[in-house]
């Protein structure tokens, strides 16, 4: 049984902590919530101990894990303070915007000689990792193959920092590196890659289409945009095509990713001739996968070979060129 405490309880972080409740080998043990209506709420609610400052959390010789949900501008300061206590780390994506910062992190972690996870969920999503094995499995054919992909929302309505560029990265890093992790962990090496795109009124990269050139030869386009008009659904979209055959994935859901329960979805197989496959998945929560994930990969001292930090850092550095491209207009070899 390992101990888990969540900081930061908003959106993403409560929902980390429903999940936990139906994980057999995990508990929840405590949440950090400065507001103190809000913390006691949610300590009732969740059945665990509740702190108003991280370090009191830390001190807690019960937690194992430290999971961290807080904005993108202050993963850095905390995974390094978890990693000081000796803390297993599940830390929200983005990771880092800056490379500078993402090693930092990787080597406090490695300094503690504890396991960290990206918390990059679409590995873990069950269309996508059905897409990731038959890609594997060579059931689109020999040779190159596309990728096309979209990840379209509606501006989201979290507190306001999010709209400062500098501390969030806007859609193009935390909704289009969705997407760009997938088609990496997909395809490999990347030789280079061009974006273009919108910025909104904050100075922020909200919709992009990024083409993408792999090592291997594959290829890829992918739009991200988090500036839909009210009541568009949160849509997810990927097809990945072979000479031999074509997978092809639709998610409409609701306002947000939290409209998982009503979402109208379909993963199709496309190779013989007027004739397709629905491909049936797993139904399981994504989140609670990869929670799931993390903590058996601990309790069984096993490697985290799903979403290693080399590729954790090598995303950023990818998402950074695409950053680049969109400033100069240019190609970015990588």
């Amino acid at each position: 049984m390992k101990k888990v405490g969540i900081i930061g309880t908003g959106l993403i972080g409560q929902t980390h902590a429903k999940c936990l409740q139906h994980i057999q080998n995990a508990k929840l043990q405590a949440i950090v919530q400065p507001m103190d209506e809000l913390r006691n709420r949610q300590q009732e609610e969740f059945n665990c101990k509740g702190y108003a400052n991280v370090k009191d959390m830390l001190e807690d010789k019960e937690i194992d894990i430290v999971d961290i949900c807080v904005p993108t501008y202050l993963h850095c300061e905390m995974v390094k303070l978890a990693a000081s206590y000796g803390k297993h780390i599940i830390c929200e994506k983005p990771f880092a915007l800056t490379l500078d910062e993402v090693d930092q992190m990787i080597q406090a972690v490695n300094k503690a000689g504890i396991k960290l996870l990206v918390a990059q969920v679409v590995r873990f999503w069950p269309e996508y990792a059905k897409i990731k094995e038959i890609v594997q499995k060579g059931l689109l054919g020999t040779g190159q193959r596309i990728l096309t992909g979209c990840r379209l929302s509606q501006y989201p309505n979290w507190s306001g920092w999010f709209k400062d560029t500098s501390k969030s990265g806007g859609a193009l890093f935390d909704l289009h590196i969705h997407d760009v992790d997938f088609a990496y962990y997909l395809f490999g090496e990347v030789e280079s890659v061009y974006a273009t795109g919108f910025k909104n009124s904050t100075g922020a990269w909200d919709h992009v289409i990024s083409t993408l050139n792999f090592k291997s030869g594959d290829k890829a386009v992918i739009e991200g945009c988090n500036l839909m008009p009210d009541g568009y659904p949160f849509t997810m979209r990927m097809k990945v095509s072979g000479i031999e055959a074509t997978v092809d994935l639709n998610y409409i859901g609701g306002y947000n990713v939290e409209g998982r329960d009503i979402a109208e979805k379909s993963l199709y197989y496309y190779k013989d001739k007027n004739k397709r496959q629905c491909i049936e998945v797993d139904d399981s929560d994504p989140y609670k996968l990869e929670l799931e994930y993390f903590i058996n990969t601990i309790e069984n001292n096993d490697e985290i070979n799903i979403l290693p930090l080399t590729e954790v850092r090598k995303v950023i550095e990818l998402m950074i060129a695409i950053n680049k491209s969109l400033e100069t207009n240019e190609i970015q070899y990588l």
